[in-house]
Order: C-alpha cells, then sequence, then structure tokens
C-alpha cells in the first residue's frame, strides 16, 4: 500500500473510531464494472464500491484524479465500509441499519475534506432523500 493510500486509511481509522483491520488492496475500475457488480448490470453513477460480501479489495473509478481531494474522499468513503464488515457491522441487514452505516461513512467522508480544507455541501446529500419503509 502506498504512503498515500495509508493515509487515507489512517482517516478512516481516526475519524470513524472503528477498530483498525489489515490495510485493505484498492483496484481501479471502469465505469463498466461497476455497472455489472454494483448496479444490477444498469447504468449508474457509482464511482466506489465495497462489496457487501466483504473481502479485502474496495473498488474506485479509474476514472478519478486523487489529486483531488473530493475524489481522494471516495476512497476514505468506501475504507470506512471495509472497516464495518471487518468490525462485523454488515450482519444487521435491516434498511435503517443499512442507512446508519452509509451515514458514518458519509459523516468520515466530509470530516476528511474538511480537515483538508475542502467545503463539501454535496457530500452525502444523496442519502437525505433515503428512507426505510421497514
Amino acid at each position: 500500500m502506498t504512503d498515500f493510500l495509508l493515509a487515507l486509511y489512517s482517516y478512516a481509522l481516526i475519524l470513524s473510531g472503528l477498530p483498525p483491520a489489515p490495510p485493505p488492496e484498492l483496484i481501479l475500475e471502469p465505469p463498466e464494472f461497476f455497472w455489472a457488480h454494483a448496479c444490477g448490470g444498469q447504468r449508474c453513477p457509482v464511482i466506489g464500491w465495497y462489496p457487501e460480501s466483504g473481502g479485502n479489495v474496495i473498488y474506485v473509478s479509474d476514472r478519478l484524479n486523487f489529486e483531488n481531494k473530493v475524489s481522494a474522499s471516495i476512497i476514505v468513503h468506501e475504507m470506512v465500509h471495509y472497516l464495518q464488515y471487518h468490525n462485523h457491522q454488515f450482519t444487521d441487514t435491516s434498511c435503517s441499519h443499512s442507512l446508519d452505516l452509509e451515514r458514518q461513512a458519509y459523516g468520515v467522508q466530509k470530516e476528511y475534506l474538511l480537515q483538508e480544507g475542502v467545503i463539501a455541501t454535496g457530500v452525502g446529500i444523496s442519502i437525505m432523500s433515503m428512507h426505510c419503509t421497514d
């Protein structure tokens, strides 16, 4: 893992407060990968993904420029999901718990950006419209 990725992993660890796990592998993929694996074969705007099935790999778009802090924050977000999984937080699959996990990941992502001097008003806005019926 590069120093850059270790730094992002440190942000995910510290800001989430989750216990550590071995650092994940990062794999860059084209949009078609996300359409096939994260979006049920449909075109979608997903650019970062940690599979609910777990593992030691997070996937992010090969189109992102990681010198851009907002792009780098996507890695931080997915690393939070990785840590959640490795701390057994994916065992509860209820809608409300899933939303709580997303809120935590977006909260860490926003805090990372704030600490890097970026005001991220649009980060996590999509989760505000999500709700559960269970």
